[in-house]
């Protein structure tokens, strides 16, 4: 059974590193699938919102908003799934727009610090976001290409992760033989 649990590990871990990879490498891919999954999510959110509506209206005062809310998001997952280039395009906009207001009150607080040792930093990564936005809301491809390094990052990290407690492992069956 370790035997297996180690290689198991052992494979996982290469599979992660290289899946992370290879979405680092297939941004357009990795923005598609981000969407699909934001759709799934607002469908199953919607669907579960519509039954508790049903459900608990009966048992307490649930307000009416709950029904609509349910129904929105079923039918924005609905629209996400079955048209996703114009959801693709619309969350790199509502992105893009999140991220100009995030950075104008990123500067702005950094601007009222002024007398604070450090605001300098602050003020900076407030105009990187801001430089961001603006190349976002110019190119779906810059959103790709942050989304995928975001994703393939964090599995290739997992799978270092899960490469490094392969080798504790070893070196603890190691240990566990050298001893009987």
């Amino acid at each position: 059974m370790r035997k297996f649990y180690s290689i198991s590990i052992f494979l996982i871990s290469l599979a992660l590193v290289a899946f992370g990879v290879w979405i680092v490498f297939n941004p357009t891919v990795s923005l598609r699938v981000f969407t699909l999954s934001i759709g799934i999510l607002l469908l199953i959110h919607g669907v579960v919102e519509m039954i508790s509506f049903v459900e608990q209206r009966k048992i307490w005062n649930i307000s009416f908003i709950f029904l609509v809310n349910g129904l929105l998001s079923f039918v924005v997952g609905g629209i996400t799934l079955f048209v996703p280039d114009l959801a693709e395009q619309t969350f790199v906009y509502i992105f893009a727009i999140w991220l100009l207001l995030s950075s104008l009150i990123q500067m702005y607080a950094a601007f009222s610090l002024r007398d604070v040792r450090g605001w300098g930093w602050l003020l900076a990564v407030g105009v990187i976001i801001f430089v961001f936005a603006i190349a976002s809301l110019l190119s779906k491809m810059t959103v790709a290409f942050v989304v995928s390094l975001s994703f393939g990052l964090y599995f290739i990290v997992q799978g270092i992760g899960l490469f490094v407690i392969w080798l504790l492992l070893r070196r603890v069956t190691r240990r566990t033989i050298y001893r009987d």
